[in-house]
């Protein structure tokens, strides 16, 4: 199953805080080689516009993989066998700027949805199956 969506937009306060703690991954970096560290520089503007972030994205939320063996494979003891192998948020992708543009902290409010401050990045499960017909 895949999931996407397009066209909204995170207010990502966790790239703020990294900046403000000097350990954001570019903030040493001069990109614009004005001199100023992209860190100082998209502290100094004075308004959120860099920690506005596109959020669109595609996962991979759901996929399973299953084989049935033939009857009677294994005798007079096992009748069918059948064998797989499932997964939730598998893949992802997207442009956004932390673990997972679906993130909110404030759930699905209206007016405070979309806004994340450190989260955890949704969990990745493997599943692997087997059924026994006796």
């Amino acid at each position: 199953m895949f999931h996407w969506q397009k066209g909204s937009e995170n207010i990502n306060l966790s790239a703020l805080l990294w900046d403000d703690g000097k350990n954001a991954p570019d903030y040493s970096q001069d990109d614009d080689g004005d001199e100023i560290v992209n860190g100082e520089e998209r502290l100094g503007i004075g308004n959120p516009s860099p920690y506005i972030q596109p959020a669109s994205y595609v996962k991979l939320r759901e996929i399973s993989l299953y084989y049935t063996l033939p009857k009677g494979m294994f005798g007079k003891v096992i009748d069918r066998a059948k064998i797989g192998v499932s997964g939730n948020n598998f893949l992802l992708w997207t442009d956004y700027g932390s673990y997972d543009p679906e993130v909110s902290n404030f759930g699905a409010q209206p007016v405070n949805g979309s806004v994340e401050v450190s989260p955890y990045p949704s969990a990745r499960r493997l599943f692997f199956h087997l059924k026994l017909d006796f």
